[in-house]
Order: structure tokens, then C-alpha cells, then sequence
């Protein structure tokens, strides 16, 4: 039973964590489509994909 607010607390930061890692991708898209791209903008954005990934195969193999 002591397990559950500890998996609570880890479901509601992933939450969170996907909810960030969506908007500053959505973000960093609209900058990268606008005339202004840079080469650290496209490296963050493939940066911020690769942790949105990773977080999807940690999410789903410690809750499924």
C-alpha cells in the first residue's frame, strides 16, 4: 500500500513532464518554421524529441 502515493507522485510528473516537453516543442517548431531557424534551435528541438521518446519507453516500462 505505501507504494501508491510514491507511484502517484511519479504518474503525475511524468504528466507533467510530457505536458512541458509538448508546448516547448510546439514552441520551438514555430520558430524553427519562421525565417529565424539556427542551428541550436534544430539541435534543441531534435533534443527535446529524443527526452519525449525516452520518456515514453521509461513511462511505459515502469506502469505497464
Amino acid at each position: 500500500m505505501s507504494n501508491i502515493p510514491s507511484m502517484q507522485i511519479k504518474q503525475a510528473s511524468m504528466t507533467l513532464v510530457k505536458m512541458y516537453m509538448k508546448r516547448l516543442t510546439i514552441e520551438l517548431e514555430s520558430i524553427r518554421n519562421s525565417d529565424r531557424e539556427s542551428s541550436q534551435d534544430s539541435l534543441l528541438l531534435q533534443g527535446v524529441h529524443f527526452a519525449y521518446k525516452a520518456h515514453q519507453v521509461i513511462f511505459l516500462a515502469t506502469f505497464c
